[in-house]
């Protein structure tokens, strides 16, 4: 079976495109052959097109060109539309959405890519976010925590087992990453002011947003590692949904 025959059986045949009750997460390898990358990228607008173009590396460009067009192959499959009738607008702050008179069901996604790995979150009618992140040696680490953890985050962190500081960094820096791309607020908001306690068995869940302290059950974090030395986040307004987890490392394999 050629690349293409592959992720595109996987995409239509080995998952449930049911998004009810449900999130969907992918994982997915970004450096891929070039029948892939020649695939994808024929799918993508002209204004995709125009905007991978000013990548100045190959590399980056054909990573963002397998990300594009595997988020517009789910999208195409959750909608039953073509790919080539997909089209986004964008927030004030630059979040992608779909255009309305597409998106009858109510689909939310978002995205995220570190380096080779690209992760993909879908579900209906909340928001969420996601949020994926490489696990490396930061020599300025707790500059960082001081500027962007709020008091009491810097309380439990720098109190916090020292063999497990980096693991708790990354996962309080995806979590905030994956609300602020929830709520399409991007930058613009106070990373201090999203606040996480740490748990005893070192997961994490929300303290409060903005002194809110309602925000501990109306939204929810998962943090997970996808590939070795990946550390992601999935934040999502929303309790009880099932999360179903995919690797298309699998279909791509099979080149």
């Amino acid at each position: 079976m050629d690349s293409v025959n592959a992720v595109s059986e996987f995409i239509v045949k080995d998952f449930n495109p049911n998004l009810d009750g449900e999130i969907h997460l992918f994982s997915s390898l970004l450096d891929q052959p070039g029948e892939i990358i020649s695939h994808f990228w024929a799918t993508l607008s002209k204004e995709e097109k125009d905007r991978i173009s000013k990548y100045k590396f190959k590399l980056l460009r054909d990573r963002q060109t397998v990300s594009n067009g595997l988020l517009k192959s789910f999208i195409a499959n959750y909608l039953n539309i073509e790919t080539g009738k997909i089209n986004f607008v964008q927030n004030e702050y630059g979040k992608p959405l779909l255009k309305p008179e597409l998106n009858e069901i109510g689909l939310h996604f978002n995205i995220s890519h570190s380096e080779h790995l690209g992760m993909f979150a879908f579900t209906i009618g909340k928001q969420l976010g996601i949020d994926i992140e490489s696990v490396q040696e930061i020599t300025n680490l707790n500059q960082i925590v001081d500027l962007c953890f709020s008091d009491f985050e810097k309380e439990w962190y720098y109190n916090s087992d020292p063999g497990l500081k980096k693991e708790l960094f990354y996962k309080v820096w995806t979590g905030k990453e994956a609300y602020i791309k929830a709520i399409g607020k991007g930058l613009s908001f106070p990373l201090k002011e999203i606040e996480f306690k740490i748990n005893s068995n070192n997961s994490i869940e929300f303290q409060n947003v903005h002194g809110d302290l309602p925000y501990r059950g109306k939204w929810n974090i998962f943090t997970f590692n996808p590939h070795p030395n990946f550390i992601s986040s999935l934040v999502v307004e929303a309790n009880g949904l099932k999360i179903r987890r995919y690797s298309l490392d699998d279909a791509f394999m099979q080149v």
